[in-house]
């Protein structure tokens, strides 16, 4: 299966077609024509040979908004089926994944930032299967978001008012997070803190008259801009 010249009293062979699992082995020293010593054949030894298995990760979904778990999956292939342990390598965090069969899957966070992640999986081999590692690339983008107001279509003219915006994201498992404004033309009004998807907005006076107003939500890099335009009457 392999020969290798001596030199210095020893000999480098490498074996080939050898399929994976334990396998005993002899060796045998074949001296020169010329040589005095006589030909010798070793004990046997049995090593264990792992299969060359590949590795595939892959991710549901690769690309989501912030805010969403996803599910990624780890398949390992090559000799027979493996029952074992991978690892998912991710910003710094590790995880254990158990294979069944070479397939098994984890869930992770929801609170990866906005950008491209890239994560590593790992597996590390046994007595009947060799090593091997892939990695893929997730995504986040910034969630997309709705503002919703709860502002009577009438105010008291005069008067200040307080009234609940609420701002969710469809697609995030987050609340919405940042601040909310509002307009009157080109003319600032008032600005509120939105925490958990919702702001308390006070509403200066207004005097009598009709006011089309525009609502502004700026969520930061996490949760994508929106506007909102409505109208209330001052009496």
């Amino acid at each position: 299966m392999g020969v290798g010249p001596v030199v210095d009293g020893q000999a480098t062979a490498d074996l080939t077609g050898v399929s994976g699992g334990a396998h005993a082995y002899t060796a045998m020293y074949v001296p020169d024509p010329e040589s005095v010593v006589a030909s010798s054949t070793s004990a046997e030894v049995e090593l264990g040979v792992g299969a060359v298995t590949s590795l595939y990760v892959g991710a549901t979904p690769v690309n989501a908004p912030y805010g969403r778990t996803r599910t990624v999956g780890v398949k390992v292939t090559g000799g027979a089926p493996v029952d074992g342990v991978a690892q998912v390598h991710l910003g710094g965090i590790r995880w254990n994944v158990t294979l069944v069969d070479g397939v098994g899957r984890i869930t992770i966070p929801a609170g990866l930032a906005v950008g491209t992640h890239t994560a590593l999986a790992v597996f590390a081999g046994d007595a009947t299967h060799g090593a091997s590692s892939s990695t893929i690339d997730l995504v986040v983008r910034p969630a997309g978001t709705r503002i919703d107001e709860a502002l009577p279509g009438t105010i008291t003219a005069g008067r200040a008012v307080t009234s609940s915006f609420y701002v969710t994201a469809p697609g995030s498992q987050v609340p919405a997070r940042g601040a909310i404004r509002i307009y009157h033309g080109g003319r600032h009004l008032t600005t509120a803190e939105v925490k958990n998807g919702r702001a308390t907005v006070r509403l200066p006076a207004l005097a009598r008259g009709t006011y089309d107003l525009r609502a502004e939500f700026d969520g930061g890099t996490t949760f994508a801009r929106s506007t909102l335009g409505f109208r209330t009457v001052a009496r």
